[in-house]
């Protein structure tokens, strides 16, 4: 007899708990705080508030997902990218909660960031934002998109896309910096082929084919160096197979010390 009036009472709970959900949900317009407040009523009630909210109209009708890179702008929708949020169209929306969509989207290792929004009673909006590759990471025969974070995003070819090739240890997390200061000078960036991170401390670069090597510090002067013997020396692969510029003021090509005053 105990066991049934604590079963009886059960119900009558749940009962009240469904009716108050269902009255508030009615009575009341959804935004900011309170939305909160009702996703998470919701999402503590039994599976019958579900199917009561599910009949009065509370369904996912429509999701928007829209992408931006990691600047801000906004990407075009590719058909490839296909992003589960955990709930098709006809579910209840509020089968998941705001954060368990959010955790579900943040699986994705192509994904730097996502804001996810329920817009009652039928629509999903969700802005998400993608990892921007910078560099394809070589490491353990494998080859790597990175981002700027120097993070995992997706396995590749060496032929796409086209993206310099970092090479050695940790050479994921400090490429972005070489990155940087390469930017600065147009006839080196524009031909850049791969970065070997030499014991974690200083950098070899290839160019246009041609090794060049350069010192752990101030590597500025040695680039400047390097961006006029491409510019006035009409240097190339066929006839320099490396140059080695750090040592400050000297220049090595093929083994042989040069003076920049002949170039």
């Amino acid at each position: 007899m105990a066991k049934e009036k604590k079963k009886s009472k059960s119900k009558k709970k749940q009962s009240k708990c469904s009716k108050y959900i269902v009255f508030i949900m009615l009575g009341c317009t959804v935004s900011g705080c309170c939305y909160l407040v009702f996703d998470y009523l919701v999402q503590s009630a039994s599976h019958l508030n579900h199917v009561i909210l599910e009949h009065l109209g509370f369904t996912v009708k429509t999701i928007e997902i829209h992408y931006v890179d990691g600047t801000g702008k906004e990407l075009p929708v590719n058909p490839k990218d296909v992003i589960n949020i955990g709930l098709e169209k006809g579910d209840s929306i509020f089968k998941l909660s705001v954060q368990e969509i959010y955790d579900i989207i943040m699986n994705d290792s192509s994904i730097h960031a996502v804001i996810v929004k329920k817009k009652l009673p039928n629509s999903i909006i969700v802005c998400v934002t993608k990892k921007l590759p910078i560099a394809i990471f070589q490491h353990d025969n494998k080859f790597s998109l990175i981002d700027v974070d120097g993070s995992y995003i997706d396995d590749v070819t060496t032929k796409t896309p086209k993206l310099p090739i970092a090479v050695g240890e940790d050479a994921n997390l400090h490429v972005k910096s070489m990155l940087d200061i390469i930017g600065q000078y147009d006839v080196i960036s524009s031909g850049l082929e791969s970065l070997v991170y030499i014991r974690k401390r200083r950098w070899n670069i290839v160019v246009s084919g041609i090794t060049i090597k350069l010192p752990e510090t101030n590597v500025g002067q040695p680039l400047n160096t390097l961006t006029h013997l491409f510019r006035q020396a009409n240097i190339n692969k066929k006839t320099v197979k490396n140059i080695d510029l750090r040592v400050l003021d000297s220049i090595i090509i093929n083994g042989l010390k040069i003076k920049e005053k002949k170039l």
